[in-house]
């Protein structure tokens, strides 16, 4: 039957060429994300399309020529508009397709696209383009819940699973996730997550938390975005400082809790050495006073995390490393010996002044939870790591700093401020809580067991130099001012005065050590001398403490 001449048409091939075209020039103006939501669709996309098109294309171009040639057709397919409807309505279907995953539903990793999505997602990281990356970043914060519920669980005891004979989708997708959480520990995606998405951070550590599901391979996704946080100035972290300063984000802290605030998830991260507060001892180096500020803080949310649940006593291995590392960013304070004026505003100086803010910070924290804090006051028995609890690292930490403060020898103004002003008022001078006289209480028995009980040597005599430097030869009132250091007083100085000489009878370059700020040794009289500052007065006054003879024996201790 030849088909009547039809007029016009609804879908003919001039239509399709205009709209292919079309749909070719706006995925080509299109933004990385609508091709990366595309590309990571549950449906291959770009095959369904491409074959789609080519069907569509050569459909409308057959129908066009055949019903203007007017070949024979049956008589059940003669409407052209009807063939010209149905190709029009394909391509229609094509095109929601592309506008519901790119627009409506964005996909999600899931099992269906699992491999799909973690191909894509490697070749725009591998790629590392500085305006695809963000963008990529910022797509993950959907499927962060997914990534986390089927990532697999890292077993607490290795071992050799059975070969498995077949390969489950299910198996697919948990590896793919995996692979996944390892793929974006890439230090420069990390990076851009910081700069331009902190909310992908956010999304990932909350999953975690939501789903309580700690011990997967996220722990150098974690240190790394940790670590650019703490680089990049302007990122979150510095945001978070205090809501007198920041507004309702200060207050909140939302990428800092997320990040730091969950005890449980902070250490079962620290367990593999790759938690948030595990930082690059090569990027530590290299901080600021401002960095460490950042870092102490972000120490700080942890340990009230710690505190506030029933942890106290169990060995966080997390925080006892961020302890030691924080303490360490301060090492370099003898670079500050012999400088006159200008000390201030040093780099050094400030970091010291941080280091000794956090101790106090993290005191006030025993304080606010002291009900919880359950420690000896005195431990006779050798320390080890497993048997000391945070209480003791702190007290620890304050002499390893009093240790630094007292590298710093000269001039007297630049060691007064640094040993008693920073320092030492600091750790005996602050409050008057509970857990501050317990920590006074731990600072004194270490100190005098530093100097006294142990074999003395350089280390142990700038302590004792600072002490004599910081609480002066006078042993003063037991109570009033100064009453927090009596009792340390009172036998520092008469370990000093039976003492001294015969140390410097048998190692002058050790009591040499001991010599700094305003004390000066007498070696005509046999005595210390301090000397303050002259003020009005027509001489500078002066403390003296007289040194017993030196003694052929081992000097006996005084008893604390």
């Amino acid at each position: 039957m030849i088909p009547p001449e039809q007029s016009g048409g609804i879908f003919g091939f001039p239509e399709f060429v205009t709209a292919f075209a079309l749909l070719v020039l706006i995925y080509t103006m299109s933004e990385v994300q609508y091709r990366f939501r595309v590309a990571t669709a549950p449906l291959p996309l770009w095959r369904i399309t491409y074959w789609l098109s080519a069907f569509i294309g050569f459909g409308t171009l057959i129908t066009d020529l055949w019903f203007a040639e007017r070949f024979p057709t049956p008589s059940f397919l003669v409407s052209r508009h009807l063939w010209q409807a149905g190709f029009g309505l394909l391509f229609f279907a094509q095109v929601m397709i592309w506008l519901w995953y790119a627009f409506v539903r964005p996909p999600v990793f899931a099992r269906k696209n699992s491999i799909r999505f973690i191909q894509v997602l490697y070749r725009y990281i591998l790629q590392g383009s500085e305006t695809d990356v963000p963008i990529i970043a910022s797509e993950l914060v959907r499927s962060a819940q997914s990534i986390i519920k089927h990532a697999p669980v890292i077993p607490y005891i290795q071992h050799q699973e059975p070969r498995q004979k077949r390969v489950s989708r299910a198996m697919v997708t948990a590896e793919c996730a995996g692979e996944t959480l390892l793929l974006i520990a890439n230090r420069k995606f990390c990076r851009h997550v910081i700069a331009s998405s902190p909310i992908t951070a956010m999304a990932f550590f909350d999953a975690m938390t939501e789903q309580e599901k700690y011990r997967i391979s996220i722990g150098q996704f974690a240190a790394n975005l940790s670590t650019e946080a703490l680089i990049n100035k302007d990122s979150m972290l510095y945001h978070e400082d205090e809501g007198y300063y920041s507004g309702l984000i200060g207050y909140v802290k939302p990428f800092s809790n997320a990040l730091y605030g969950n005890f449980e998830l902070v250490e079962a991260l620290g367990s593999s050495n790759n938690s948030p507060l595990d930082i690059n001892y090569q990027s530590r180096s290299l901080w600021d006073a401002a960095q460490t500020e950042a870092y102490g803080r972000a120490i700080l949310i942890t340990f009230e995390s710690y505190l506030e649940g029933d942890n106290w006593g169990t060995h966080s291995y997390a925080l006892y490393r961020a302890f030691h590392d924080i303490q360490g960013v301060c090492n370099d304070v003898y670079k500050l010996d012999g400088v006159e004026a200008g000390f201030y505003s040093t780099d050094i100086y400030q970091r010291l002044s941080e280091v000794v803010d956090f101790i106090k910070h993290a005191i006030d924290l025993l304080e606010k939870y002291k009900e919880k804090v359950q420690t000896k006051r005195r431990r006779r028995e050798a320390r080890r790591p497993l048997q000391s609890d945070l209480s003791d690292v702190l007290a620890e930490m304050m002499v390893d700093i009093i240790f630094n403060a007292s590298t710093v020898k000269s001039p007297v103004d630049t060691c007064w401020t640094i040993h008693h002003n920073t320092v030492w008022s600091a750790f005996f001078r602050s409050h008057d809580g509970e857990m501050y006289k317990l920590m006074e209480f731990k600072l004194r028995r270490l100190l005098y067991n530093e100097i006294a009980l142990d074999r003395m040597n350089y280390k142990s005599a700038r302590i004792l130099g600072l002490c004599l430097n910081a609480m002066g030869l006078h042993v003063g009132k037991r109570y009033g001012y100064g009453s927090e250091e009596y009792a340390l007083r009172k036998v520092i100085l008469a370990w000093t005065k039976k003492n001294f000489l015969t140390l410097y009878a048998r190692l002058p370059d050790v009591a040499e050590a001991a010599i700094m700020g305003s004390i000066t040794f007498d070696k005509a009289n046999n005595r210390l001398v301090k000397t303050y500052l002259k003020g009005l007065s027509r001489e500078a006054p002066k403390e003296f403490l007289d040194l017993d003879p030196p003694q052929n024996v081992e000097a006996v201790v005084p008893a604390a």
